[in-house]
């Protein structure tokens, strides 16, 4: 919107222009409105529509023209209606590319928390350690770019819990105490500024039980919603989704470094995969082809026995790599980020479920434990 000269009309007919509407720093002074010097007066592009009132009457920031009070009510309307420039904070999905007034702005505008969850870890003499940061990365990166208004990605959480992985190298562990405390120290910051919705998107299986913790911790002791998921869950939403592309045995043929991650990674990054180390691994206790010990991703038997990786297996590959495609990998992709993105159109507007009370008197003590009690 072009801003129009306004000002108090002098008795000599000039108008003293200031305030928000000259240039920072330019003095107050008279000036003809329709002279050379007047149309020099440099105005801010971002002050706000304002409204003069001269001697006279009513005058708007339209014109100058003398109005009415009912018009001069309705010209201000009609500009607080006015487009006005888009924050950075509506289009922005990267949480550390905004300053702190934008996360005000993100926090108004009810913006979703993700927070991609992973480790560093061997995967086989195929792929890198990096395969846990990417997947989720990857598909927290798609969401992002695809619900920019909803949802803002936070920097990874790298390191893990991978002590039964540390016989192979490269191999970064966290202990479990510690990995439970960093998370539950990034979603106790967002709550406490003012975000209400966060998820955990994890991209490491052993990190389960210990981001379960962390999100139940977190919906205990702040006012904000946790959720945890794990990004290979997505693809169970539709239930013709896995058997229209996975070729490998159930269970075992999706396990670790198999053919779901090795797709995955094809698509997100083709270069990084060594293809010609390729080659499928078996799970020692899947072997023994037992009803209750084994483990798949999309499942575990009921006493599936989880201890040292090198203890059934000797190359770090649980499942067949060998059955992985690009294609898989860009299909897994997309569903991935699609099945995403709906659950946080559906959790972004669901309201907070409210706790009560059932005790016949109200109790003498803070709720022990570190829980949040907003209860009266």
């Amino acid at each position: 919107m072009a801003i129009r000269r306004a000002g108090r009309r002098q008795p000599n007919g000039t108008r003293s222009v200031s305030g928000k509407a000259l240039a920072a720093g330019h003095p107050r002074k008279n000036v003809d409105l329709d002279s050379p010097e007047a149309s020099a007066i440099p105005l801010r592009a971002d002050a706000a529509p304002l409204a003069f009132v001269s001697w006279l009457g009513f005058v708007s920031a339209i014109g100058g023209e003398q109005n009415t009070p009912r018009e001069f009510a309705s010209e201000i309307e009609s500009l607080n209606r006015s487009p006005r420039m888009t924050s950075r904070a509506a289009t922005e999905w990267r949480y550390e590319k905004l300053t702190w007034p934008e996360i005000n702005e993100a926090i108004e505008m009810r913006k979703v928390c993700i927070i991609p969850c992973g480790a560093v870890e061997q995967h086989g003499p195929h792929l890198p350690l990096d395969v846990d940061l990417m997947c989720p990365g990857g598909i927290a990166r798609g969401v992002g770019e695809a619900m920019r208004d909803k949802v803002l990605v936070l920097p990874h959480i790298a390191y893990g819990y991978t002590g039964h992985v540390m016989d192979f190298p490269g191999t970064i562990n966290t202990h479990w105490e510690t990995f439970i405390k960093q998370v539950l120290d990034v979603t106790k910051s967002l709550a406490y500024h003012g975000f209400k919705k966060i998820i955990l998107l994890n991209g490491h299986g052993s990190n389960m039980p210990n981001l379960d913790l962390a999100a139940r911790r977190t919906n205990l002791e702040t006012d904000a919603e946790c959720v945890l998921i794990a990004w290979w869950n997505l693809l169970t939403v539709d239930k013709t989704f896995l058997p229209s592309w996975r070729e490998s045995k159930f269970p075992g043929g999706c396990s670790h470094a198999c053919e779901l991650e090795t797709s995955l990674y094809l698509y997100l990054d083709e270069d990084g995969v060594r293809k010609d180390k390729i080659k499928s691994g078996t799970i020692k206790m899947n072997d023994e082809d037992n009803p209750f010990n084994w483990v798949d991703l999309f499942g575990v038997g009921p006493g599936a026995l989880i201890s040292w990786t090198s203890s059934y297996n000797d190359t770090g590959v649980l499942g067949d790599a060998e059955k992985a495609t690009k294609e898989k990998g860009e299909r897994v992709f997309q569903e991935s980020v699609k099945q995403l993105g709906r659950f946080i159109d559906y959790y972004r507007d669901r309201p907070i479920d409210v706790r009560g009370r059932h005790q016949s008197y109200k109790p003498k003590m803070p709720i022990p434990w570190g829980q949040y009690d907003a209860l009266p």
